[in-house]
């Protein structure tokens, strides 16, 4: 048997489960090879692998198995000693795992699986790179906006944006499902992504890459293939792996509906933790019907107002430094609202506003690259 850190195994466990959590991906491929184990999570859009080096090279094998990444990972988890202990018996279908006092044998499929995705060429040839941390950031801002409706294929995903044909460094990437809009720059020091113009990530690609927690001076590489069809993303400390399929579609022109927003009337200063309180106090009433709140606006406050036919009222006021039309009253997703709030990040958020009917502008004071867009609903 080989001594293997329980630390490590658990941690890279924990960075695929993104991926073995889907229903078609619970097996992984697990690959002991000498100084170095490697295991990979595919689940047909997207292919995950992380390789880490033993840290006692006491003992080597050769070998590759096919376990439930669930159950591996509750064995793991519940063993207690650091160093535990692995060894397959490939004639039986059994992983030995050794920990402390406890021992599992574990049923794998062996090396003649054939269910297991096909192994696929690594993407090679010209590369961008980017902080690993901004990365994680900005699309962890946008992925609220996301579209979730599957047949939606062009706005289904994140759309990255190189700012270079503007005249701008770094790049952008920008969400919406129709209703709302949310755009984030890259950190500033970050070179621009040079993907193929009009590449739209899926959604459940942003999953796992806002999953993947790296050290802050890691950073990602980014290959494209010929086609343009396909991103790999290469983090060089971790030595982790993923290879995914973009989306085959064309996003909407969100500059157009940023510009088409119209004429500013006014705007509100609102500090972000006093207006996602209002919104979490009268959201108590809320409910799958109605997810409606009244924005009403006033030189110096901002009243939340939320009335249900089925529960009854509830409203709740916030300081707020408003210019513009007294009584302004403005109707919204609460939920849309709170997620892009929280997306702008900072202390304090500006609404713009036109009229009742018009887009709502949500920027973070402060804080340059990151815009909201909320469209109001038309009162009954």
């Amino acid at each position: 048997m080989l001594n293997i850190n329980r630390s490590d195994l658990l941690g890279v466990l924990g960075r695929l489960s993104t991926i073995t959590k889907d229903k078609d991906a619970g097996i992984v491929r697990f690959v002991m090879s000498g100084a170095t184990y490697s295991i990979t999570a595919d689940n047909k859009r997207q292919r995950l692998r992380e390789t880490r080096r033993l840290t006692d090279m006491s003992r080597v094998e050769h070998w590759t198995c096919y376990p439930d990444a669930q159950r591996l990972t509750s064995i793991v988890r519940v063993l207690d000693s650091q160093v535990i202990r692995l060894h397959l018996d490939s004639k039986r279908g059994k992983l030995e795992i050794e920990g402390g006092t406890s021992r599992f044998s574990l049923n794998v499929h062996t090396d003649t699986y054939a269910d297991f995705p096909p192994d696929i060429e690594p993407i090679d040839g010209k590369w961008s790179e980017v902080n690993a941390c901004a990365l994680r950031d900005a699309l962890s801002r946008v992925l609220h906006a996301v579209s979730e409706d599957d047949n939606r294929y062009g706005i289904n995903g994140v759309y990255v944006e190189s700012l270079e044909r503007w005249g701008q460094p770094g790049s952008r990437l920008v969400a919406t499902d129709g209703s709302r809009l949310f755009y984030a720059a890259l950190d500033h020091e970050a070179e621009r992504l040079a993907l193929a113009p009009g590449t739209i990530l899926p959604r459940s690609t942003a999953i796992v890459l806002v999953g993947i927690e790296a050290d802050k001076s890691d950073s990602v590489r980014m290959f494209v293939s010929g086609d343009g069809r396909s991103v790999q993303f290469d983090w060089v400390k971790m030595d982790l792996r993923l290879v995914t399929r973009v989306v085959d579609g064309n996003f909407p022109d969100y500059r157009q509906v940023i510009d088409s927003t119209g004429k500013r009337t006014g705007h509100a200063d609102i500090q972000i933790s006093d207006l996602t309180g209002a919104l979490s106090q009268v959201g108590v009433l809320l409910d799958g019907i109605n997810r409606m709140v009244k924005l009403n606006l006033f030189p110096d406050q901002a009243r939340f107002t939320v009335a249900s036919i089925k529960s009854g009222e509830a409203s709740a006021t916030v300081d707020a430094e408003y210019v513009g039309q007294e009584g302004l009253a403005v109707m919204l997703n609460a939920r849309y609202l709170a997620e892009a709030v929280k997306a702008c990040k900072g202390d304090k958020v500006r609404l713009s506003f036109g009229d009742a009917l018009a887009p709502v502008l949500i920027t973070a004071l402060g804080v340059e690259g990151a815009m909201g867009v909320v469209m109001p609903v038309r009162p009954e």
